[in-house]
């Protein structure tokens, strides 16, 4: 059977640009698929936003949240433009700016105005994640964001709230206290980053709370208005003022 290319990739993030732009140089004709965003989590939500945060943060905090966000957009656009579509397809393979789904084992139905169809000897899925925008009743939709929409602010924050004492949690909380924002950390475990040693754990909250982090352990959010949200744990019950 004849294919229309040696290798199609699902997905242009980090791995999936890897994997397309080496097979390319190896000679293999490669068609690349990405109905999202180029550049994937990396560039556009993940590590590129969040260390140029973390480097502003360090050297330049008296700029605070909207400025510091404004700039750490501009260093994200500097690696998107080394990435572009022209630059992409001057690697010597197709860019395909559509979602795909299989039709069969080499065929792949390209979601465009043509409804077109591709074969590939081979197929790589290296397909984006989506962050999960969770309903919660007592809190406006507007109020809600997530690690793709936290960089995109265009206005200052006063009080952030983040909910999870992860490693992303706790990489935002740092950076964001330092450019001025009052920042609540909510963990429902005894520790933050519960995965990592305990003296990693408790040297991490003591930092934390000596640069004004508000650190809340053991609680969960179980309530909001536009002025306060409420904690509960087993014993306690308190408020925190988020004007």
């Amino acid at each position: 059977m004849k294919f229309d290319y040696d290798v199609a990739v699902i997905g242009a993030g980090s791995g999936g640009l890897t994997v397309a732009f080496w097979l390319s140089a190896a000679g293999k004709k490669v068609a690349l698929i990405e109905g999202g965003p180029i550049w994937g989590d990396c560039t556009n939500f993940g590590c590129v936003p969040s260390k140029a945060l973390i480097d502003i943060s360090k050297h330049s905090p008296e700029l605070g949240f909207k400025k510091a966000l404004k700039l750490v957009r501009e260093r994200r656009e500097i690696i998107q433009d080394e990435e572009s579509p022209d630059k992409i397809e001057s690697k010597n393979l197709k860019l395909f700016q559509w979602f795909a789904s299989f039709k069969g084992d080499n065929t792949l139905n390209i979601t465009d105005s043509e409804k077109s169809q591709i074969t590939a000897k081979k197929i790589v899925i290296a397909s984006w994640s989506k962050a999960k925008k969770i309903e919660i009743k007592w809190v406006k939709a507007e109020n809600i964001l997530t690690n793709e929409e936290i960089f995109e602010q265009t206005d200052d924050i006063k009080n952030l709230v983040i909910i999870w004492g992860g490693y992303i949690g706790c990489e935002l909380a740092e950076s964001i206290a330092a450019l001025g924002v009052t920042v609540h950390l909510v963990q429902r475990n005894k520790d933050l980053v519960p995965n990592e040693e305990q003296e990693s754990r408790d040297l991490l909250r003591k930092i934390f709370e000596e640069k004004g982090i508000k650190v809340h352990t053991e609680m969960t959010a179980t309530s909001w208005t536009d002025t306060e949200i409420t904690l509960t744990s087993k014993d306690e019950k308190m408020s925190i003022s988020v004007p």
